[in-house]
């Protein structure tokens, strides 16, 4: 069966961020990591292994690099420093957190995760932590039985595209360049495009149902759907590489950024001229549901995906027709993030995740497991190791 003609679930991030342990950087390598490690594998493993062969991706790791203020060129010195795995462990927690992922679940795809890679400091300090990561395995006896020869252990790198009108297609493309040669897959991974630049927008700030708020205007409007086609035209361009073109939302309104009107349909589902240039198709406020599905479109290219939660999904199915329409890829929002699944060490609540996972891979999705190791949305155990 051809990847268009079935739907994938992906697994996003199984990294988060959040630790207070002290005296770990590596300038200042902790004293014995070892207890930190183990405590870190064993989540890994249980969360993925709970999961195994029900999630086509993993992110294993979650924005670990700050946006600038990089002081040498050397990834491991560079990382958050307020990411609880990398305090208490080194940067070793890297290569250790992925290996457990594999080892988990050999069949899973892994990935690294991030926004902000059209700048290319960032972008370059990916590549390098990327590029070592694999190195150090490929010359390793760590692999699980049976792998094949020359399988890199962070297969993949998610860009996520939180855009706004100032992030122009061509940083894109020199960020796709500087990751072509690593041989890793990459996603779109978050799509979403603001209709105005960032500092406009964050005078009204995040959050959903803030559209009635929204300072964007008809230019702004109009230099978004631009963006949106510029987009989509050079995915397609590097169809070779990318292999998921997946958008953080549907409507405007529920989007974590609704004051910036970034998807591509209006809060009544309405198309807007995003939607119309990011797919080139001719048309003028369609609602979506009578649209040609974008899996079908793009399926010759890539997968397209979105995100889903507890309400898209009732019994055994997704309920959510929009989503099962246009999309064969679905990322959970938040509901296998470590605050949710596991609220204390060595303990698991796994019932919404799984019942999420086991509806989409029924109604013929693939999923995304979003997210092992962030410094983020952790849960409290973990910022106190």
């Amino acid at each position: 069966m051809k990847i268009k003609d079935f739907l994938k679930i992906f697994g996003i991030i199984a990294f988060f961020t959040v630790v207070s342990f002290s005296g770990c950087t590596d300038s200042a390598t902790p004293k014995d990591p070892s207890p930190v490690t183990a405590i870190m594998k064993k989540y890994v493993s249980d969360v993925v292994g709970h999961f195994k062969g029900r999630i086509y991706s993993w992110d294993v790791l979650n924005e670990v690099f700050p946006d600038g203020g990089y002081t040498s060129s050397d990834w491991k010195k560079e990382m958050r420093k307020e990411n609880p795995w990398f305090k208490a462990i080194g940067s070793d927690f890297v290569y250790e957190g992925f290996l457990a992922a594999r080892l988990a679940d050999p069949d899973a795809i892994l990935y690294y995760n991030d926004y902000n890679l059209d700048n290319s400091s960032k972008a370059t300090m990916v590549r390098n932590m990327v590029k070592a990561v694999n190195d150090k395995y490929l010359a390793s006896n760590d692999k699980p039985d049976g792998e094949a020869a020359g399988r890199l252990l962070i297969e993949g790198i998610g860009m996520q595209s939180h855009h706004n009108t100032g992030v122009s297609a061509n940083s894109i493309k020199a960020t796709l360049n500087l990751f072509k040669p690593l041989g890793v897959k990459i996603s779109i991974s978050e799509l979403d495009v603001l209709g105005q630049s960032y500092n406009d927008f964050a005078k009204v700030g995040q959050g959903t149902n803030k559209h009635g708020s929204t300072t964007v205007t008809a230019q702004g409007l109009q230099t978004q759907a631009s963006l949106y086609g510029q987009y989509m035209a050079l995915f397609i361009e590097y169809k070779d590489i990318i292999e998921r073109v997946s958008l953080w939302g549907i409507t405007d309104d529920q989007s974590w950024r609704s004051a910036g009107l970034p998807l591509l349909f209006d809060p009544s589902g309405k198309a807007k001229a995003a939607y119309y240039s990011f797919t080139s198709n001719t048309g003028s406020g369609e609602d979506i549901m009578s649209l040609t599905p974008m899996k079908t479109q793009f399926g010759a290219n890539f997968m397209m995906g979105n995100i889903f939660n507890p309400s898209d999904v009732s019994g055994s199915s997704v309920t959510n027709t929009r989503l099962t329409r246009h999309f064969n890829v679905l990322t959970a929002e938040n509901n296998m993030k470590p605050s949710y699944i596991s609220p204390s060490q060595g303990t698991y609540n796994f019932t919404t995740a799984d019942n999420m996972v086991n509806a989409a891979r029924a109604s013929g999705f693939q999923v995304v497991g979003h997210t092992l190791l962030w410094h983020s949305q952790n849960a409290s155990w973990m910022n106190n190791l």
